[in-house]
Order: structure tokens, then C-alpha cells, then sequence
């Protein structure tokens, strides 16, 4: 039962994350270049905009302008766009990351009294942008030496008047803009027009634009609400370490895409270098693997193998090591080793620490395992396309979202699942309460009792010790009379034994109490001869009285 629903669950995963990735390539429509021209002429540019995709024509080595073109050029090469130069072009089988080229593309419009629009997100890693002759765009400093070319991230969106750029304006006409790129790359692996140039009409291109960046505020702000949010729950409860490892992990997260796609981090740091930049790219993306994979170590540690975590973790930070003390030019070289890395730590908790954290019952593993799949699921998407093996949009900003919410829930039910035991032990607490305050009140009357007892006994031993004392200070009295008297006196014991005698008994008998029992008995009925002293004597012992 279990492993069928892991299956259920990879295969929808597999479908959302497909459809996702379908719906944004489908998002502009396809009309391609071919040899260095794209019409346009029966695009209807009120309903979507345009992707200058296509054959673009190629010069390698050349930094050309839109004067160089006046004529025709002897030699013309053709590459895709967009693509990474590296790739080759259809003279050039491959072509080296580092270098300088030019692009160019006609594109063939109407003059419907259109005010089109132009946007690009940014090249690798300087360019300018001229239309027909007009310097439109331009981002870092391209040069044919590195000593000289200065790298840039800028997203740029520009209107384009065609009553200026075409000579022979007259509405309902047409118009060819000649589109010339100055490219170069002396930082970064990657080199060329790696995204799309979308055209359109202005206004369009705007609200694109908008619409874009609105999203990006909204998933950065759902992001950042959550890490928040968790923090807090950490600083509650400082047991739950799981909540620290997701909110770092939403942080880190908040900086990928502040540093990635729009890299609307340049709207509040403008003066941010590029190096800088481009370290917080990747530095936020290898850690936040790592976090991903200790934040499930922190709820499901028994399913982990403790030497796979001990290599991932050495591997990770031997990564952020590259990328903090090496040049981009150089940690850019290892990002096959990262994709690499990101799948095996995804590929590790999708088919071996959740699936057997389902088996084991762990609560909320299945959860956890639908977020990680559309995380995994996005992020290969994301992967591919900065490869350029396919061009569609970033989409794993909203397999986040989806991921974090899962996550959320999950430490939410546990939270529930610990709020009920607490609620069930607060019951039983109020139940054994209840019972100790009437086994309370019974231990209460009985000391009650017993103190009233002893107090009662003390009283007696008080009153006997009194009588005592008084009897004590008669004999005291009689001790005295009989030890000071010319009398002879002798005491016995109740039963009539001889106890004392005083010191006249001594001097008139001329005995002690040890001699005169030796001699005479131990008793009064052993010393006297007489039978009605000793009837007198057993009838004073027998009624306590005396006899004159």
C-alpha cells in the first residue's frame, strides 16, 4: 500500500510539474527567425508578445556595428538564439566561454501606429543593443579585452518609436528593425544570449513586465512571512530545531530569487557589484541544499544514513569554500558538480529517506515527500533551462511556494499532534489533581485525628508526669524524715520485699539492709515469726492502707 502511493504521488507530482513547465513555455508564441530574418508582419501584437528567437546572424571575435552593415558582409555565420555560444554556431563546431561576438537580427513590423516595445533580462556578460542604427540598451562594458570588459545584471525594458527608427515611415506600412548586439565574456562559463529578447507592443511589454515583478514580490514576500514565522516558533520553543533549519532554508531562499531571474536585489542595492552578486547566487543555492537535508535530518533522523550525511555535508561546504575564496570564471566551472550535487541530495530524501520514513509511519512523511517532488520537479526545470536545454520559464520560485506551504503544514501537524497530547495529558492531570486533593483532604482529617490524639495523650502523660512529681517531692519529703529520725525504719516494694532500711535500723540492730536479708529473708513474711503481723502486714499490701 505504501509503495503505491509513493508511485501515485511521483507520478502526479511528475504531471504538475510538466504542466507548469508546458503552460510557461506556452506563454509567448513561436515565431522563429530564419537566416538572420523574422516577419512579423501578420503578428497580432494586441493579444501576446514575441520571442526573437531563431537563427541569429553570428561574428566571432568581431565587435561590428550597425555602420559595418551598410553593405552586405562576405561572410555571414549563423547561431541560435538563445543558447550559449559555447554550443558552436553552423561554421564554428565550438566556440570558447571567453570572448567577444556580434548578433544580428531583421525583424519585419507594421507601421499600425504601434509604440513597440523591447525587453531583455540580461546577457553573458556585457552587451549593447542598437536598433537601426540607435544605441537602445546597453549593460556593463563590452570590450575585446578582460582588463577592460566590466560585467552587469541588469534587466532592461525600452520603448521603441518607429517613426524615428524607420526612414520611410507611413502608417499601415512596414518597417525592418536591424537589431545589432555587441556580446562579450571574460567572467562567467556561460557566454551569449542565453534569454529570450521579448518584443511586443509597449504596453504589453510593460505589463509583462509588472506582472512579473509582482509575482516575484509576492512569492518573495509569502517567503519571507514564513521564515518569520518560523523563527519565531523556534524562539518559543527552542526544542523544535526543525523550525530554525526552515526558516534559514526560506532565507535562503528569499536570496536566490532577489539574486536570480530579475535580480530585483538591484532595485534596493543598486550599487551591489557584480561579483558580489553573483556569489550570493550560488552561495544561496548550495546551502540551501544543505538545510533542506538537515531540516528532514531534525524530523526524520532514524531514516538517514549517518556516512552519505557526513560526505554531503563535507562536499557542500567544500563548494561554498570555491565560491567565497575563487573568481566567478573559475566556481562557474564546477556547476556541473552542483546540479550533480542537488540531485543526489534530492534524489537521496525522494527514494530513500521519505519513502522509508511512509513505511515507518513517521507523521507527515507523505507530505513531505509531495513538496519535495514538485520542489525537485521545479528545480530540474530551472536547471535545465539555464543550460539551455529548454526555454521555458523559471518556475521553481513557485514549486517553493508549494514546497514551503507542505513544510508548513507538516511542522503545523505535528505542532496539532503535540497540542492534543498536552490537551489529553492537561485531562489526566485534572483527573489525578482532583484525586490527590481528595486523598488530601482524607490525609488532612486523619492528621486531624491524630493530632487531636496526641494532644489528648499529652495531656495524660502531662497530668501522670504532675502526679508523679508531686508523689515524688512526698517521698522526697518522707526520704528525708526517715533518713534524719531515731526511729528504725525499713521499706519494702508492694509484694513485701525489702527494699531500705535508714540508719538508725543499722545502728540499733546492728545490721545492713545486705546482712539483715542474709540473715533474716528477703521479706517482711520471711523476718517476722509472728502470724498476725503477717496477716496485718498482707492486709495493709492488699488494700494500700496502713495500721496503727
Amino acid at each position: 500500500m505504501h509503495k503505491v502511493k509513493i508511485f501515485i504521488s511521483i507520478f502526479f507530482c511528475f504531471v504538475f510539474t510538466l504542466s507548469l513547465s508546458l503552460n510557461a513555455k506556452s506563454e509567448d508564441k513561436q515565431v522563429l527567425a530564419q537566416k538572420g530574418c523574422l516577419d512579423l508582419t501578420q503578428y497580432d501584437f494586441d493579444k501576446e508578445l514575441v520571442n526573437l528567437d531563431g537563427e541569429w546572424e553570428f561574428y566571432w571575435n568581431q565587435l561590428l556595428y550597425p555602420q559595418d552593415f551598410t553593405y552586405p558582409r562576405d561572410s555571414i555565420d549563423y547561431i541560435v538564439v538563445p543558447s550559449i555560444w559555447t554550443k558552436g554556431s553552423q561554421k564554428h563546431k565550438s566556440l570558447s566561454g571567453e570572448g567577444y561576438a556580434t548578433y544580428r537580427l531583421q525583424v519585419k513590423v507594421l507601421d499600425n501606429g504601434y509604440n513597440y516595445g523591447i525587453k531583455l533580462r540580461y546577457l553573458e556578460t556585457a552587451y549593447k543593443l542598437w536598433i537601426n542604427g540607435k544605441l537602445i540598451m546597453q549593460n556593463g562594458k563590452v570590450a575585446k579585452k578582460k582588463k577592460n570588459a566590466e560585467p552587469e545584471f541588469l534587466s532592461l525594458t525600452k520603448a521603441i518609436n518607429i517613426k524615428e527608427l524607420c526612414k520611410d515611415y507611413r502608417k499601415g506600412g512596414t518597417c525592418t528593425l536591424d537589431i545589432v548586439v555587441q556580446v562579450s565574456n571574460f567572467h562567467h562559463i556561460k557566454a551569449g544570449i542565453l534569454e529570450p529578447l521579448k518584443f511586443g507592443s509597449f504596453d504589453n511589454i510593460s505589463a509583462y513586465k509588472d506582472r512579473r515583478l509582482a509575482e516575484i514580490y509576492l512569492i518573495t514576500g509569502i517567503i519571507l512571512i514564513m521564515a518569520i514565522y518560523h523563527f519565531l516558533l523556534f524562539f518559543l520553543r527552542r526544542k523544535e530545531i526543525s523550525n530554525l533549519y526552515f526558516g534559514i532554508f526560506s532565507l535562503l531562499m528569499v536570496l536566490r530569487i532577489t539574486t536570480t531571474d530579475e535580480r530585483i536585489i538591484k532595485f534596493w542595492l543598486p550599487d551591489i557589484s557584480w561579483e558580489l552578486l553573483s556569489k550570493l547566487e550560488y552561495i544561496s543555492a548550495y546551502v540551501s541544499v544543505a538545510f533542506i537535508i538537515v531540516f528532514f535530518l531534525s524530523l526524520f533522523r532514524k531514516e538517514f544514513n549517518k556516512i552519505f550525511l557526513i560526505a554531503f555535508m563535507s562536499v557542500g561546504l567544500l563548494m561554498v569554500t570555491s565560491v567565497v575564496c575563487f573568481p566567478l570564471i573559475v566556481y562557474t566551472k564546477l556547476k556541473l558538480i552542483y546540479i550533480a550535487y542537488m540531485i543526489i541530495g534530492g534524489s537521496y530524501l525522494i527514494f530513500y529517506v521519505l519513502p522509508k520514513a511512509i513505511i515507518n509511519k513517521r507523521t507527515g512523511a507523505f507530505l513531505a515527500l509531495l513538496g519535495m517532488l514538485v520542489l525537485y520537479g521545479t528545480g530540474i526545470n530551472d536547471i535545465l533551462r539555464s543550460m539551455g536545454v529548454i526555454h521555458t520559464l523559471y518556475i521553481a520560485p513557485y514549486g517553493l511556494v508549494i514546497y514551503i506551504f507542505s513544510q508548513s503544514y507538516l511542522i503545523s501537524k505535528r505542532f496539532s499532534i503535540a497540542f492534543n497530547k498536552v490537551e489529553e495529558i492537561s485531562a489526566d492531570l485534572q483527573v489525578t489533581n482532583k484525586k490527590l486533593s481528595e486523598y488530601q483532604n482524607h490525609l488532612e482529617k486523619l492528621v486531624d485525628e491524630r493530632t487531636s490524639e496526641v494532644v489528648q495523650q499529652k495531656e495524660e502523660i502531662q497530668a501522670q508526669a504532675d502526679q508523679l512529681f508531686a508523689v515524688n517531692q512526698e517521698l522526697e519529703k518522707l526520704s528525708l524524715v526517715a533518713s534524719e529520725t531515731d526511729n528504725a525504719i525499713l521499706i519494702t516494694d508492694e509484694k513485701g520485699n525489702l527494699e531500705w532500711i535508714n540508719d538508725s535500723f543499722t545502728r540499733l540492730y546492728g545490721y545492713k539492709l545486705s546482712e539483715y536479708k542474709k540473715i533474716f529473708g528477703e521479706t517482711l513474711f520471711e523476718v517476722s515469726n509472728s502470724d498476725e503481723i503477717k496477716k496485718n502486714i498482707k492486709f495493709c499490701i492488699n488494700n494500700c492502707s496502713s495500721i496503727s
